[in-house]
C-alpha cells in the first residue's frame, strides 16, 4: 500500500490534506481515485489509514479510517556520525542507514576528507540527502524521517557525541 508523509499541521480531527509532490504522485502516477485507501504518516510515529475523499486544486482530501502507532521503529535511538566520502557514496550510506533504523545522520568533515564544502554547496547537498532519507523511510515503512544534519568538523562531532549514553568511535 502506498505510504506518504505529511506534517502534523496537515492532520485535523478526521481529515488529512496531502499536497506538493505527493499530490502529483497520487493523482498522476498512481492514478488513485476517490474511495481508494493509502497510508499516511505524520513523521512522529503515527500511521493513518485514510480513504481518498476527493481531489482539490492542489491537494488530496482524505478521511482518517484508522490511526495506528507505528511499530517499525527500533527501541534505541542511534545517531550516525559519518565521514564524508568521495563521489555519491553518501547517498547510498544514507539510504542504507535509514533502512537499518538510524534516527539521525551527521556528516563529518575529517582531516583527510577530499570533498570540499561551502555553505551554499552544503545546503543543496543536505536538502538532497534529506530527500533520500525520506524516500528510504517510505520504502521501509519507518514512522519517522531521520534527519540528515549539515556537515560538522571532527571536533564538533566529538563534542556532540559526549552527550550520548554510549559513544563508539571507529
Amino acid at each position: 500500500m502506498p505510504r506518504f508523509f505529511v506534517g502534523k499541521s496537515d492532520v485535523s480531527c478526521d481529515f488529512i490534506d496531502i499536497s506538493g509532490e505527493d499530490y502529483n504522485h497520487i493523482r498522476k502516477v498512481l492514478r488513485l481515485k476517490s474511495g481508494d485507501r493509502i497510508t499516511v504518516c505524520d513523521g512522529e510515529g503515527t500511521d493513518y489509514l485514510v480513504e481518498i475523499v476527493n481531489f482539490e486544486d492542489a491537494a488530496v482530501k482524505t478521511r482518517i479510517v484508522e490511526s495506528i502507532k507505528n511499530s517499525t521503529e527500533p527501541p534505541v535511538q542511534i545517531t550516525l556520525f559519518q565521514g564524508l566520502p568521495k563521489s555519491d557514496k553518501m547517498d547510498y550510506i544514507i539510504q542504507k542507514a535509514v533502512e537499518l533504523g538510524i534516527c539521525e545522520i551527521v556528516p563529518v568533515i575529517t582531516e583527510r576528507t577530499v570533498v570540499k564544502t561551502d555553505r551554499k554547496n552544503s545546503d543543496k547537498k543536505c536538502e538532497r540527502w534529506n530527500r533520500i532519507s525520506m524516500e528510504a523511510a517510505k520504502q521501509c515503512n519507518r514512522g519517522i524521517i531521520p534527519k540528515v544534519e549539515f556537515p560538522v568538523s571532527f571536533k564538533e562531532a566529538l563534542d556532540a557525541a559526549k552527550g550520548s549514553s554510549l559513544s563508539l568511535i571507529l
